[in-house]
């Protein structure tokens, strides 16, 4: 009877060391899970933080884009504006040569 209760002792000891152990490496397995997690966690806000950065860096571009482009609108009626300016006095040249012929 003695050794029965012995045995069946040994035996709740061997299954407490036995998810003693499991448990630790259960414990390991988390907190790699969680280290994966955290770098996972960190890719993305890098991603999120480059996407955003880019996002702002094509706004730049973007306004920069329609202030050339408004440039050169204005610098092409300008050019226009002097091409007629410069027809004009070519024809008033043009008269005034004939005048004095």
């Amino acid at each position: 009877m003695k050794n029965k209760m012995e045995e069946k002792e040994n035996s709740f000891k061997e299954q407490l060391e036995n998810l003693q152990m499991k448990n630790k490496d259960l414990m390991v397995e988390i907190s790699n899970l969680n280290n994966s997690f955290a770098q996972v966690s960190n890719t993305l806000e890098e991603q999120n933080n480059s996407r955003e950065e880019l996002s702002l860096q094509y706004s730049k571009l973007d306004v920069s884009y329609n202030q050339i482009k408004e440039s050169h609108d204005q610098l092409s009626n300008n050019h226009n504006d002097l091409k007629i300016k410069f027809e004009e006095v070519s024809q008033k040249l043009s008269s005034k040569e004939e005048e004095y012929q």
